[in-house]
């Protein structure tokens, strides 16, 4: 999450490390203009890729940190961990 839609750090994670990226989200969506949580989209993307994730990848400095512990804390919620990057 975070950064543009294609951050560059996903795509070295990508073809460097072997990850494969079911969803990638723009850090707007993850709090709307109005201060409202969109978190639960989360879910929706983790379970979509066929397979449910193993890990969410958090491009670190391109959220804010309100943003950040949002989808931090939902990801826990999931039982899922999260990497920065």
């Amino acid at each position: 999450m975070g950064g543009l839609n294609y951050p560059r750090k996903f795509t070295e994670l990508a073809l460097e490390e072997g990850y494969a990226f079911s969803h990638i989200m723009p850090r707007n969506a993850i709090v709307d203009a109005d201060g409202s949580d969109n978190t639960a989209m989360l879910w929706q993307a983790a379970e979509r890729g066929g397979r449910l994730a193993e890990v969410g990848v958090i491009e670190w400095k391109s959220i804010n940190a309100d943003a950040r512990n949002r989808v931090i804390k939902r990801l826990g919620q999931m039982g899922l961990d999260y990497e920065r990057t």
